[in-house]
C-alpha cells in the first residue's frame, strides 16, 4: 500500500497549474563531450546531470563506459534504450559504487547494465515507485563488495518498486562467501516482480531477499508473478523472507513462479525472524507467504519456516500457504515456532508463543515434514499427490522443469481463478485443457520432431535397407509413441520402435517419408527420407569361351640344337593364348576383371593346401601372393565380350593354370567368380 505523506500531499496542492514541458535528451557515443544545444549528450552521465524531473533520456544502441557511477536525482525520468543493444557500464574504480542510482518514479527501459570489477549494485533504488523493465543487470566482473545486483536502499519509505521482464544475474567472478541476494528488497517498501529471471551465483546468497523492519503498522505486500528465482549456491535459497523483531506484517504473494534452491542445504522458500533485543519490549514481525501455481524444485528443502527466533521474546507468526503447486525437495521441509523461555509477568507480550504454519492444498508434494517440532508449528496438507521429479518434468538435470506430456498433475488444478495470473510462466494460457495444471507451467502439447536416416542410399533389389528414426524427439518429454513410414514404393508401415527395415522388389529411385506421433497424439511435420537408389540386384552372368575347361594349349615348339631336338618356349604360340567370353546384366556391365593363377609346373598336379599361390602380376610376370587375395586385373570389354591375350614376351612355364573371371554390373554388383582350369604345354 502506498502511503501519502503530508509533504507529498502539500506539494501536490501547491504545484503550479501549468508544468514545464518535458525535454528529451539523446545519448550518442559519437557526439561531442557534454550535451549540445540540441540536447544530444555523449554519455549518460552528462544527460543525467542535465535533465529535469519528468524528462526523457533516449540512449542509442552501443556500449557506454561511464566515467563514474551514474546518479539520477530527478524524479519521474525515463531512460529508454534498446533491449539487448544498449549497454551501460562504468570505469569507476571505487569499490561498492552502484552503476546506476534511481530516484523516485524513475523508469529504466531496455538497458543492459554490467557493473565493473569490485563495483556495487547494477541498479540502486534510492526512491519509491521506480520501474525497471525490458532490462538485464549482469553482475559478473570480479567483485569484492558483497551486495546485490538490484538493491532498494533501506532508507526508502513506502511505495512499490517494479521489475518487469527483467533478467538479473549476481555472480561476480572470484567472490567467495558472499551472502547478499541478487535482488535485495527494502524493509518498508514493496517489490512487484513480473515475468523476470533472477539468478544468484555459485558463491552468492539467495536469489531474492525480502526483509521486514517496518514499524508503521501497514502490511508491506510484495508480489512475484510469472518469474523464475534460481539460487546457484548449493546452500542458497530461491526466496528469503525475513522479519526483524520490530517489524509489522510482511506479505509475499507468489503467482505462477518457479523457485529453484540449492541442492546441498538450500531451500525453495526460507521464512525466518530474528530475535528481539529487549525482553518483552519487541512487537512481533509476522510473515505471510501465499503461493499459487508455484513450482519448487531442486533444493534440499522445499521450505524452511523458522519462527524460533531464540532469545526471550516471540518475534512474529509465520504462515506459508501453497495451493495448486508443485512442492518438491530432496528432504522434508521444516517448520519451527518459539515460546519465550523467560516470561516477565509485568509485560503484556512476554510469554506469548508465536506460531508457524504451512498449509499445502491441492498440490503435488514429493516430500514434506511428517511432524512439527511443537504444537505451535504445524503442517496441514489436503488433496495432495506424490510424484517424482522424473515423472513430472521434461529434464531435471538441465533444469527444464516444464511439464512432460505424461505428467500426472496435468488438468488437476481446477478451473482458473480470476484473481490469479491468466497465463503461465511462458505466457501461454493458464488453462488449456478441462482444468488448470499444478505448478507454474501449463502443459501445451507441442508436436514432436521427426528425424530419419538410412543405412545406405544405394542398394539392390532383394537387399534390406535399415531406416532409423531414433533421433526423433518430443520437446515435452513424453516421448515418441508411433512412427509412420512411407517407403515410396507403395508400402506404408507403422511401428512403435524407432528402427525398421525394408526390401525393394523393383529397381528405381524411392523418396519416402517419416511422420512421428507423441504419447498425447500430436503429429510431427512429415520429413522426407533421403532418396534410396535401387538397382536390379541379380549378379552379372559370365560365360568363358576360351580356354575351354581342362583344355590344352601349346606354348612350346621343337627346336633342333645340334643333333638334338628340344622343346622351347615359342613367343608366337604364347601370344596366341587367348581368354575370351561374355558378360551380361540388366543394368549393364561396368567392367570385367580376370585372375590367372599357376597351380603346378609341367605335368604335376595342383597341391591341395598350398602355402602361397602364384599369380600373373601386372601382365608381365608371375609372382607369389596370398591365396586368400587373388590378383585380378581389368581386361578389354566391348559389345558384351571380354578378351585378353598373353604377351609374347611373357616368360610363362608349361603347367596347370586356373582362370578366374569376375564381371561388375552398372551399380557395382560383382558376379561370382567363374573358374576354368587349363594346361599350357
Amino acid at each position: 500500500m502506498t502511503i501519502l505523506t503530508l509533504a507529498t500531499a502539500a506539494a501536490g496542492v501547491l504545484a503550479p497549474a501549468a508544468a514545464q514541458a518535458a525535454t528529451t535528451y539523446t545519448v550518442d557515443g559519437a557526439a561531442a563531450a557534454g550535451c549540445d544545444a540540441g540536447h544530444t549528450c555523449k554519455t549518460l552521465t552528462a544527460a543525467v546531470a542535465a535533465v529535469a524531473a519528468g524528462d526523457t533520456i533516449i540512449v542509442r544502441p552501443g556500449t557506454y563506459s561511464e566515467p563514474a557511477k551514474v546518479v539520477l536525482t530527478k524524479a519521474n525520468v525515463l531512460i529508454q534504450g534498446t533491449a539487448g543493444s544498449t549497454t551501460i557500464t562504468t570505469a569507476s574504480t571505487t569499490s561498492g559504487d552502484p552503476t546506476l542510482t534511481l530516484a523516485g518514479g524513475d523508469v529504466v527501459d531496455g538497458l543492459t547494465i554490467t557493473p565493473a570489477a569490485n563495483a556495487g549494485p547494477g541498479i540502486l533504488v534510492n526512491g519509491r515507485d521506480t520501474t525497471v523493465k525490458n532490462t538485464a543487470i549482469v553482475r559478473l566482473a570480479a567483485g569484492g563488495t558483497d551486495t546485490g545486483a538490484y538493491k532498494v536502499d533501506p532508507t526508502v519509505g513506502g511505495g512499490t518498486n517494479k521489475l518487469d521482464r527483467v533478467t538479473i544475474v549476481n555472480g561476480p567472478a572470484g567472490a567467495t562467501g558472499q551472502t547478499a541476494a541478487a535482488v535485495v528488497g527494502n524493509p518498508s517498501s514493496s517489490i512487484a516482480m513480473n515475468d523476470s529471471l533472477v539468478l544468484s551465483g555459485a558463491n552468492q546468497g539467495p536469489a531474492v531477499s525480502i526483509t521486514g523492519a517496518d514499524t508503521t503498522g501497514t502490511p508491506v505486500l510484495n508480489t512475484i508473478t510469472r518469474s523464475s528465482l534460481v539460487a546457484g549456491n548449493p546452500a542458497g535459497d530461491a526466496l528469503s523472507v525475513s522479519s526483524a523483531a520490530t517489524s509489522a506484517a510482511k506479505t509475499v504473494n507468489l503467482d505462477t513462479s518457479v523457485l529453484l534452491g540449492g541442492a546441498t542445504s538450500g531451500s525453495g522458500i526460507h521464512m525466518f525472524s530474528t530475535p528481539g533485543s529487549i525482553s518483552g519490549m519487541d512487537s512481533p514481525g509476522n510473515i505471510t507467504v501465499v503461493g499459487t501455481h508455484v513450482t519448487i524444485q531442486g533444493a534440499k528443502y522445499p521450505f524452511v519456516v523458522n519462527a524460533a527466533a531464540g532469545g526471550q521474546t516471540a518475534v512474529g507468526n509465520m504462515a506459508l500457504t501453497l495451493d495448486r503447486s508443485i512442492v518438491h525437495g530432496a528432504s522434508a521441509g521444516t517448520v519451527d515456532s518459539f515460546t519465550p523461555a523467560l516470561p516477565v509477568p509485568l509485560l503484556p507480550l512476554t510469554g506469548v508463543p508465536n506460531t508457524a504454519k504451512v498449509t499445502i492444498t491441492q498440490s503435488d508434494t514429493s516430500t514434506v515434514a511428517k511432524s512439527a517440532n511443537s504444537g505451535n508449528a504445524t503442517i496441514v496438507t489436503s488433496g495432495t499427490s506424490n510424484n517424482t521429479d522424473a515423472a513430472l518434468f521434461v529434464n531435471v538435470a538441465k533444469q527444464n522443469i516444464h511439464l512432460r506430456g505424461s505428467a500426472a498433475v496435468i488438468d488437476t488444478g481446477g478451473a482458473a481463478i480470476a484473481s490469479e495470473s491468466q497465463t503461465d510462466i511462458d505466457g501461454q494460457p493458464r488453462q488449456v485443457g478441462p482444468a488448470t495444471d499444478l505448478g507454474a507451467d501449463e502443459f501445451v502439447n507441442r508436436p514432436p520432431v521427426a528425424a530419419v536416416s538410412t543405412s545406405t542410399n544405394r542398394t539392390i533389389t532383394g537387399t534390406a535397407v535399415t531406416y532409423d528414426g531414433s533421433k526423433s524427439s518430443d520437446p515435452d518429454g513424453g516421448g515418441v509413441a508411433k512412427y509412420h513410414w512411407i517407403f515410396g514404393d507403395g508400402v506404408v508401415v507403422e511401428t512403435t520402435t524407432p528402427t525398421t527395415t525394408h526390401v525393394f522388389a523393383q529397381p528405381g529411385l524411392y523418396n519416402g517419408s517419416l511422420t512421428v506421433y507423441d504419447t498425447s497424439g500430436a503429429q510431427s511435420t512429415t520429413v522426407t527420407i533421403p532418396t534410396v537408389a535401387v538397382a536390379e540386384g541379380t549378379p552379372p552372368v559370365v560365360t568363358v569361351t576360351t580356354p575351354s575347361r581342362n583344355g590344352k594349349y601349346a606354348i612350346t615348339a621343337n627346336e633342333k640344337i645340334g643333333r638334338r631336338i628340344k622343346r622351347v618356349l615359342d613367343p608366337v604360340l604364347v601370344g596366341k593364348v587367348a581368354f575370351t567370353g561374355t558378360a551380361t546384366d540388366q543394368s549393364g556391365i561396368k567392367g570385367v576383371q580376370i585372375s590367372i593363377r599357376r597351380l603346378a609346373i609341367g605335368t604335376a598336379r595342383a597341391p591341395k593346401n598350398p602355402k602361397a599361390c602364384v599369380y600373373l602380376d601386372g601382365r608381365t610376370t608371375f609372382k607369389s601372393a596370398s591365396c586368400k587375395k587373388p590378383r585380378y586385373f581389368p581386361v578389354v570389354f566391348k559389345t558384351g565380350r571380354f578378351s585378353y591375350r598373353l604377351k609374347k614376351t611373357l616368360k610363362v612355364k608349361p603347367g596347370l593354370y586356373e582362370l578366374s573371371v569376375v564381371a561388375i554390373d552398372g551399380i557395382g554388383v560383382p558376379s561370382s567368380p567363374v573358374v576354368v582350369r587349363f594346361r599350357l604345354k
